[in-house]
């Protein structure tokens, strides 16, 4: 059965994968996993995508990137492209990083839409894409799917 990402499921493990005094690892499907844990009790998740799979991984490094990158400063979030332009609004940035977020994937969408950087669509059309964006979020991965799949690109 397919998990939150399409990705095959992996069974869960009844008893951690790996412990001592430091550190616990369990493997299995994520989402899955995360919800048989107690709240606020995991540091960090690593996870990959099963290799063998068709999806074109579009997050940073590669060509897919999305350049504009939401990073935190002085309290505030804040969109910063690759070249170091920031894209602050209002002036101090802002208080939700949704906002912030949001403002990096239409930025990322107007730079593809108007041919302000190379992308070549058609070497994404009908390809499955991953990268790591949460599922509820806006994601660059969302403007490149409808790009390549409209006809038109």
């Amino acid at each position: 059965m397919p998990g939150a990402c399409g990705y095959p499921r992996t069974s869960i493990m009844s008893r951690p994968y790996y412990q001592d005094d430091l550190v616990t690892l369990h493997h299995g499907d994520c989402l899955e996993v995360l919800a048989q844990l107690p709240t606020a009790s995991v540091d960090a998740v690593v996870c990959d995508p099963p290799y063998g799979l068709d999806a074109v991984y579009v997050g940073r490094p590669t060509k897919w990137g999305n350049p504009f990158q939401v990073v935190r400063e002085g309290g505030f979030w804040t969109v910063v492209d690759n070249n170091g332009v920031d894209y602050r609004e209002p002036t101090t940035g802002w208080a939700d990083k949704d906002y912030a977020v949001a403002k990096a994937v239409s930025l990322f969408a107007m730079d593809v839409q108007l041919g302000l950087a190379p992308y070549p669509i058609d070497e994404i059309r009908g390809k499955d894409l991953a990268c790591f964006c949460p599922l509820d979020r806006p994601c660059h991965a969302d403007v490149l799917l409808y790009m390549a799949n409209r006809g038109d690109a």
